[in-house]
């Protein structure tokens, strides 16, 4: 069972933005799982959005079939800013969430970190990731015997940190970024029953803004430079190929995707462009890689490891082959959805394993 998605969140939470004059909401689920911990990040965004409008408002929010140990227990336990508990529920009050949502970055013992980037702040506080991110780690793992641990730790921190900027990069609005160390299972089959580690990691922006919609613009508008110019000659190639579920939106999505393509206007367009080209070279080199994907706007991806070869110039095409340059991406990693997704956001599970202590 896949649990409660961002969709269905969607579909639940959408009469709260036709409540303007209530007081107090009473918001009762009856999931007995949730897909993964970027619902949650989801949904302490909408509850911020109704906060917003008017701080002494309060939410009770109670999950009614979850159980506190399975992982979307975890999930819900370990969130900063909502405040559960094990009962997985609570009363929330409008001005303490808001203080909390809005706090630059907060920590939760050593299993839970949360940064926020407001949409008015410099690009350069970015930097702070690069020192938290693997300081959390370290301290999240202090305990445990994670093969390769100093490696993954350095190229998992690299890539939140790329990711972020990138993601921020392409946007409008604020941005959220959340990392829960949920401790160690037993997955089986795919890792033969060996104890893992699962690190879930969430980033989340909202706003008018899509990833590949800002390269459209950028190329609409006439900006030139290598990469630039790469994505507008294959354009030629996969136009094609458009159908209703690849179509010009996963296209220039796809294409945000490749090293030396950004939305700025550069001479040396080599240095820019990085970020999700380092996240797929993480995902792909030290970590095995579990429930991952992309979303923005109408456009999703599937970090599956069959569709992570890179092809011709460290392009990644999200097909068999690798190949960005001469063929359209598998609908089984790239696809277009049924809704709009107002900004972008990403789910990553870094599953590691765990040796025999």
């Amino acid at each position: 069972m896949v649990g409660l998605t961002i969709m269905q969140l969607g579909k639940e939470m959408f009469r709260i933005r036709n409540l303007p004059n209530i007081s107090h909401l009473s918001l009762r689920f009856t999931c007995s799982e949730i897909a993964d911990d970027a619902v949650v990040s989801v949904l302490e965004s909408i509850l911020y959005g109704f906060f917003l409008g008017d701080a002494s408002r309060t939410v009770f929010l109670k999950f009614e079939r979850i159980k506190p140990g399975d992982i979307s227990g975890r999930y819900l336990a370990q969130s900063i800013v909502l405040r559960l508990g094990d009962a997985l529920e609570a009363n929330i009050y409008g001005e303490r969430f808001i203080k909390d949502f809005e706090k630059a970055k907060d920590f939760k013992g050593l299993l839970s970190a949360r940064w926020t980037f407001l949409h008015n702040e410099e690009t350069t506080k970015y930097v702070e990731l690069y020192d938290d991110v693997p300081n959390f780690l370290k301290h999240a793992l202090a305990s445990k015997a994670i093969k390769d641990q100093e490696a993954i730790i350095s190229e998992i921190s690299e890539a939140i940190a790329e990711v972020a900027y990138n993601v921020r990069d392409h946007s409008d609005g604020d941005l959220i970024v959340q990392c829960k160390y949920m401790g160690n299972l037993v997955m089986r089959p795919k890792f033969d029953s060996k104890r893992v580690g699962v690190l879930c990691c969430s980033l989340l922006n909202v706003g008018e803004k899509t990833i590949g919609g800002t390269i459209k613009e950028a190329l609409d508008s006439g900006l030139s430079d290598k990469g630039k110019e790469m994505v507008r000659k294959t354009l030629k190639v996969h136009e094609p190929f458009f159908n209703e579920i690849y179509t010009e939106d996963e296209f220039y999505y796809v294409s945000s995707f490749q090293k030396g393509v950004t939305r700025k206007d550069v001479k040396d367009s080599d240095s820019y462009g990085t970020g999700l080209t380092v996240l797929i070279k993480s995902l792909k080199n030290r970590v095995y890689l579990s429930y991952c994907y992309g979303m923005s706007g109408r456009s999703v991806s599937f970090f599956q490891d069959k569709y992570l070869g890179f092809g011709e110039a460290e392009t990644i095409g999200f097909n068999e082959s690798g190949s960005y340059l001469q063929e359209p991406p598998s609908p089984y990693a790239i696809a277009h959805l049924p809704f709009f997704f107002p900004g972008s956001i990403f789910n990553l599970v870094f599953v590691v394993e765990v040796l025999d202590e």
